[in-house]
């Protein structure tokens, strides 16, 4: 009786794999040829050695054509469209490129229009990337980059709803004075909240409504010190505190919309 069962609970186990893989769109092989390869093995394995010396070699034979299945490693790009904050320079600015270069249509939200990293992005980037003025302290800013986003995805879509977001990163972050906590201004705690959390707070209330129509993900940028008590940072350290728990309320309440939140702590990089 028990030899029977190991053999369906191996062949259940990759049976359930492979159906895992096409129900998530990731296996590019049909589910005729994976059920083919394991009803041809399994003859096979144990007409050559009958009876438990044959699970093994079944076993790992489901293994190997588990592994060997064409699994896309990238999701495909077309119609996806990303808002990043901020893009002047580090991550969102190399970020903006590679997603421009991969085909996605990318919004390059920017400090200063004018500067040398919003230049470099319009110079290298194609008709898909777009760089925004937006200074996440400035409701008007962020307000009218709404409007314009909304305005080129009603333009590019054929549909009199526009495509929506399929993703909105929340790069902009802000250090100011490391320093003891007693000896920081009140002004330097006042501009990291604005900027690493209430910023990213408004960019985000004002955008989820094209990030719901594409049912797409958010993406914050946070820090480990957000959760890590360093010395020097408590200005720093605090912003980030409360966006990590703003992300981690955000993506309970939004998961009912099938939006995903994405957490990203960094550790220290020298991004220029």
């Amino acid at each position: 009786m028990l030899f029977p069962l190991l053999c369906t609970l191996v062949s259940a186990a990759l049976g359930g794999a492979v159906l895992r893989l096409l129900w998530r769109q990731e296996l590019k092989i049909g589910l005729e040829a994976a059920l083919g390869l394991l009803l041809l093995c399994e003859p096979l394995c144990f007409m050559a050695m009958p009876g438990y010396p044959g699970l093994c070699p079944f076993s790992l034979a489901c293994l190997l054509t588990y592994c060997k299945l064409h699994v896309s490693g990238l999701l495909p790009v077309q119609e996806k469209t990303i808002l990043i904050a901020r893009c002047d320079s580090g991550f969102g600015h190399a970020l903006a490129k590679h997603l421009n270069k991969l085909g996605f249509t990318v919004f390059a939200g920017v400090l200063y229009l004018d500067g040398p990293g919003a230049q470099d992005l319009q110079m290298c980037g194609s008709g898909r990337l777009t760089v925004l003025q937006l200074d996440v302290t400035n409701s008007e800013q962020i307000a009218q980059a709404f409007e314009q986003v909304k305005a080129q995805l009603k333009k590019s879509s054929l549909a009199e709803q526009p495509l929506g977001l399929w993703d909105i990163m929340n790069n902009a972050r802000v250090l100011e004075i490391i320093a003891n906590g007693e000896l920081l201004p009140t002004d330097v705690y006042k501009h990291c909240m604005e900027v690493n959390f209430i910023g990213a707070v408004e960019v985000t209330k004002i955008f989820l409504r094209l990030l719901r129509q594409a049912k797409g993900r958010l993406v914050n940028v946070t820090s480990i010190a957000g959760s890590t008590p360093l010395m020097g940072f408590a200005a720093y350290s605090a912003s980030k505190a409360a966006f990590n728990m703003f992300s981690n309320i955000l993506r309970r309440e939004l998961a009912v919309w099938g939006i995903k939140v994405i957490i990203i702590q960094p550790s220290g990089f020298r991004t220029g």
